[in-house]
């Protein structure tokens, strides 16, 4: 197919082409996927906990920790498949709306909604700060390791 497609498009076109296919490759590696589905799962478990800690810590003792679960990750995919920047607006309605349902007065499905919201924020934070602190002593590791080679 890349051979074809080379003969109807640019030569420069063809290159970041071939970048991207590259990219794919080591993305869809095994161990990059299941690495990345495990840090994943840490940091919604970690999300749920926060917000069934933030809900306890609000005197809503009644919510389990799976239905805060249910409350906070279910609204967010409702936040990634409104296409919006964070899922800004949908995943603060839906967070309230499932709370509501659980029979949490709205006052306090609005408050802990805002607040999760902040607080997941600093979770994302945290981790890509120490995923980019990993990159860099892997990198500087690799650097370091290739000139002592020559």
């Amino acid at each position: 197919i890349m051979r074809f497609l080379s003969k109807l498009f640019p030569k420069k076109f063809m290159l970041s082409s071939y970048e991207s296919l590259n990219s794919f490759d080591q993305l869809f590696k095994t161990k990059v996927i299941l690495t990345s589905t495990y840090l994943g799962i840490a940091s919604w478990l970690a999300e749920s906990l926060g917000f069934w800690i933030l809900l306890r810590g609000l005197n809503l003792n009644q919510i389990s920790f799976g239905h805060a679960a249910v409350a906070h990750l279910g609204a967010g995919l409702l936040g990634v498949f409104s296409f919006l920047p964070g899922g800004i607006g949908a995943t603060e309605i839906g967070t309230t709306a499932i709370l509501t349902v659980q029979n949490v007065p709205l006052k306090l499905a609005i408050t802990s909604t805002i607040l999760i919201r902040i607080m997941t924020l600093w979770f994302s934070v945290f981790i890509g700060i120490l995923a980019l602190i990993f990159t860099n002593i892997k990198k500087d590791n690799f650097v370091d390791n290739s000139y002592s080679n020559n």
